[in-house]
């Protein structure tokens, strides 16, 4: 009894059914509007800013920060866009979570678990296979001088999971599933504009990075809720952070 009670959670768990009603109050256009200049802000203009602040403290000996500031700003960048896109999502916390699909998982909590790691697994073994074969997709094992840069470079790895989850599929998607068109040509376009973000990516990076887009919106489209979209990223990006953090700790022992 229990082992078919589970093989029909898994059924129901990896069924195609959608659960995902978008009611956003935000038009196409002024969404695409809003999240090009917000994007446009903190990739573009914000780290010209950074590398003058960058110059000016290396030049004073700040903080070690020759090896610690890229990262370091990373991470401000993703926390910038998340907190960015909070509030221009909507003038109250309910139009917020509205904008940007928040709320509780459609799905039971055992179903919810099993879509999640499944998804989750899936992309781990996809990535390791992309590592271990393609040989361009390699991590740099350079510029490992101090400690503080393998904790930069994971709160980088998770804020950036959220911060891309909230602008993409959640403030993006939300609003042009909520204009009537049908969810997987929009997923598939707000995909393709997320996977072009990581354009500096070799081109087996960009692959894994694009099917992992089209899982995550599988797993959006499932649950009904953003949360299991950045739940799937950020162990997608734990996972790279922690792989990161392994190659540096054996080049640094090796030095």
């Amino acid at each position: 009894m229990n082992a078919n009670r589970r093989a029909s959670d898994i059924a129901q768990a990896l069924a195609l059914k959608s659960n995902y009603h978008p009611r956003s109050t935000w038009k196409p256009f002024h969404s695409v509007l809003v999240a090009s200049v917000t994007l446009l802000f903190w990739l573009i203009i914000f780290p010209q800013a950074a590398s003058l602040v960058q110059s000016t403290l290396y030049a004073m000996d700040f903080w070690k920060w020759k090896s610690s500031n890229g990262n370091f700003f990373g991470f401000v960048q993703s926390v910038g866009l998340i907190v960015s896109i909070w509030f221009l999502a909507g003038r109250s916390h309910r139009l917020r979570k509205q904008n940007l699909q928040i709320g509780p998982a459609r799905i039971g909590f055992l179903n919810h678990y099993i879509l999640v790691v499944g998804s989750a697994a899936f992309m781990l073994v996809v990535s390791f296979i992309v590592r271990s074969v393609v040989p361009q997709f390699q991590l740099p094992t350079n510029s490992i001088e101090h400690a503080s840069l393998p904790i930069w470079i994971a709160l980088g790895a998770l804020a950036a999971a959220v911060a891309e989850e909230l602008i993409f599929r959640g403030f993006l998607l939300t609003s042009l599933t909520s204009a009537n068109l049908a969810f997987w040509p929009a997923a598939l376009l707000v995909n393709t504009a997320w996977t072009a973000l990581h354009w500096n990516y070799p081109l087996p990076a960009m692959l894994t990075v694009w099917l992992l887009g089209v899982f995550i919106s599988l797993a959006l489209m499932r649950s009904g809720t953003l949360y299991t979209a950045i739940l799937v990223h950020l162990i997608f990006n734990g996972y790279s952070a922690l792989v990161t953090l392994i190659v540096y700790a054996l080049v640094r022992y090796a030095m």
